[in-house]
């Protein structure tokens, strides 16, 4: 038999994060959402604050990541 490689790129996508509330008061509870677009996109998105990751979260069905 004969081996073939292929290689397949990933679609692009485009990532948009709202925050709420917004502006942020000391105490507040906040909601990132992180809403992903592309060609059915899946995996994770990880939410992190001066270069360190504090979640990772599943994008849903509907492209939406949300912590």
């Amino acid at each position: 038999s004969v081996a073939y490689e292929q290689n397949v790129d990933q679609a692009p996508t485009t990532t948009t994060l709202d925050i709420v509330p917004n502006p942020i008061d000391v105490g507040d509870d906040v909601t990132f959402t992180a809403t992903v677009t592309g060609v059915s996109p899946t995996g994770t998105v990880s939410f992190s604050s001066d270069g360190v990751i504090f979640a990772t979260v599943a994008i849903n069905g509907s492209g939406v990541a949300e912590f």
